[in-house]
């Protein structure tokens, strides 16, 4: 199967998850499925305080990241320390994902790209074209790995 892949890439606090969610309600109002993960900002006093992980064929929603502390242990990036039991959550729901018009991977970050963790199982949702559309949030910062990986995809700057 020949599948489309958009890569939407912009700074952090740039609009990517809200365009895409934007994207996914003109979806379903157009009458498509949607399936995948949608990254949602856990706000407090307009202070990103966490990030939540939507599954968009189910609605459930569980804390994927919480600001990493200096005596923070496990699964971390610079900024946030990752529950694991969300990303494995997570890795069964793209797994599982049944057919569907186009799918939302939010986001690719370090872990996927530079520790083969995290969202695994979207990349390899990527790699098999399994799915008909991909739209993909990636880090500017990881966009040429993205593309070297996937050398087809189009790129949407949401910055």
């Amino acid at each position: 199967m020949a599948a489309k892949l958009t890569l939407i890439t912009g700074p952090s606090g740039s609009g990517k998850s809200a365009w895409c969610s934007q994207f996914i309600e003109a979806a379903r109002a157009d009458g498509r499925k949607v399936g995948g993960v949608l990254s949602r900002p856990v706000l407090m006093e307009g202070r990103k305080v966490g990030i939540d992980l939507l599954d968009l064929i189910t609605g459930e929603e569980r804390r994927l990241a919480n600001p990493r502390a200096p005596d923070s242990q496990g699964l971390m990036t610079e900024r946030w320390l990752f529950d694991t039991q969300t990303l494995s959550w997570a890795n069964r729901v793209l797994r599982d994902l049944p057919s569907c018009d186009l799918v939302v991977i939010d986001e690719f970050g370090p872990l996927e790209f530079s520790r083969d963790e995290g969202l695994q199982e979207g990349m390899r949702i990527v790699d098999d074209h399994q799915f008909p559309e991909l739209y993909v949030v990636v880090r500017p910062e990881l966009l040429s790995q993205a593309l070297k990986r996937w050398p087809w995809a189009e790129v949407l700057d949401v910055s």
